[in-house]
């Protein structure tokens, strides 16, 4: 005999069918109150992105890190442009690139202390308009035909220290103004725009402004620079800033003792610990391909300038898709399964690169990579940003920058000599395998990690509930 069951709304039970068993009653219930879960979870995403857009602060740095990003990705064609219109040398352009990296090696950990030390919002403005005033001296060095060598390396090597500053200002100073709940979706909207700006935007328009005047491009980043310290400035004169929390006192001591005490913090803690392994493997074993992806390009897929150029941004066009959505998955599925995710993804992308001779599946797998990329960039800047006190969280980022910095070019050596060992695409083999055991080694730390980074989250939460 049939049971007759309590009358419900139909957009609630309508989809499956109730039975005469009691089995059947509790899954009705149970999908039931998933339903009713889910739209009260996506009614509070939806609330979190609303107010996240008017919160006091984050418009003027997402303006900031828009106008900022755009001006980079110039930059980042035409300074190599430059400098083979003073010289045609394969080592001395070579040098120059690395004479931008070199101060992340150098200055990344004294600039972290230098970031716990002082007035973060203030540091980024002086940064920014340092920058702005080099580049408008090398506009006029330009202009007057009288750029040296020596010169440009200078400026570069200078513009490299302004660039470690101000990145690792920025990350350690967006807790003061975006509440820990809603860090992630700050971070994927800072993702997005600097993905569009420095790896499609910008890049695309560094070649036709070079054409048209060798200081243009230099002169529209000097004002993206400019643009960047006025929104910056507006923000650092605001009086309804750090909402979330009152700055620390500066630590006393030397930079030394400063540094010294950041490292010994995070190093006693396993799970940030575990992550550091993982940002240190990613950057060697992701890194490998990157040194002789133009071969690859031109002589596996056979590829000209166009399809490479194509090829390469494709990437960065996924990228801007993941700094959409990351913010998304980690509020739907938890930051545990995107950190274990995105790293799965990256790496088994990797496969098809490896196995295929058809240039849209290379393209498509190069496009799907960036998606999880950023949502790795966005949950694991988001744990450390929610965990890391106020006090440590230069010091701590510049350690990340150091082993990014550090492992990267490692990385890209030792690409080049698989590459010569075992060939153009066992290079992509050995890189997924080396992703995915350096994460298998630190899972249990990332799992701790995550489940503190949420909990913490869900305290803010609470705290905001609270009459």
């Amino acid at each position: 005999m049939s049971k007759t069951w309590p009358r419900t709304p139909k957009r609630r039970w309508r989809r499956w069918r109730c039975s005469s068993s009691t089995g059947s009653r509790s899954v009705v219930l149970i999908r039931r109150r998933h339903v009713t879960r889910s739209r009260g979870t996506r009614r509070q995403v939806s609330q979190g992105r609303s107010s996240l857009r008017r919160l006091p602060g984050f418009p003027e740095v997402l303006a900031a890190a828009t106008v900022s990003t755009v001006g980079d990705g110039i930059q980042l064609v035409t300074l190599p442009l430059l400098a083979s219109s003073l010289t045609m040398s394969p080592q001395v352009i070579s040098a120059l690139a690395a004479a931008g990296m070199l101060p992340a090696l150098i200055f990344a950990l004294p600039a972290g202390a230098l970031v716990d030390r002082i007035d973060r919002r203030r540091l980024l403005v002086v940064v920014d308009v340092l920058r702005a005033v080099i580049l408008g001296g090398l506009v006029l060095l330009l202009l007057s035909g009288r750029l040296a060598l020596w010169e440009l390396f200078a400026i570069t090597f200078v513009l490299g220290i302004c660039g470690v500053l101000f990145g690792t200002g920025s990350v350690a100073y967006l807790p003061s103004i975006v509440p820990k709940n809603k860090l992630a979706q700050a971070n994927g909207y800072l993702s997005t725009v600097t993905e569009l700006g420095n790896g499609i935007i910008g890049p695309a328009l560094g070649g036709p402004i070079f054409a048209i005047s060798k200081a243009l491009p230099f002169v529209i980043n000097a004002l993206s620079f400019a643009g960047s310290a006025y929104f910056l400035a507006r923000l650092a004169r605001s009086s309804a800033l750090a909402p979330t929390q009152t700055r620390a006192a500066p630590p006393s001591g030397s930079f030394g003792r400063q540094v010294t005490e950041g490292l010994r913090w995070l190093f006693r803690r396993r799970s940030l610990r575990s992550l550091v392994f993982v940002v240190a493997g990613w950057n060697l074993f992701g890194w490998m391909p990157e040194a002789t992806f133009i071969l690859y390009a031109k002589q596996e897929l056979q590829l000209g300038e166009v399809g490479y150029a194509l090829l390469f941004t494709s990437t960065s066009v996924g990228a801007v898709l993941g700094g959409l959505v990351s913010s998304r998955m980690i509020n739907r599925w938890g930051m545990q399964p995107v950190l274990y995710c995105s790293v799965g993804l990256y790496a088994l992308l990797m496969v098809p690169v490896a196995i295929s001779d058809s240039v849209v599946v290379v393209g498509v797998a190069f496009f799907a990579q960036g998606i999880p990329l950023v949502a790795w960039t966005v949950v694991s800047t988001t744990i450390r940003q929610a965990l890391v006190p106020d006090e440590l969280l230069g010091r701590v980022a510049s350690v990340f920058r150091l082993v990014a910095s550090g492992f990267s070019p490692i990385g890209m050596l030792a690409g080049g000599l698989l590459a010569d060992w075992l060939g153009l695409r066992a290079v992509y083999l050995v890189s997924a395998a080396g992703i995915l055991l350096i994460v298998l080694m630190n899972m249990r730390g990332l799992r701790i990690l995550a489940q503190e980074a949420e909990a913490e989250t869900r305290r803010v939460d609470q705290t905001e509930a609270s009459p």
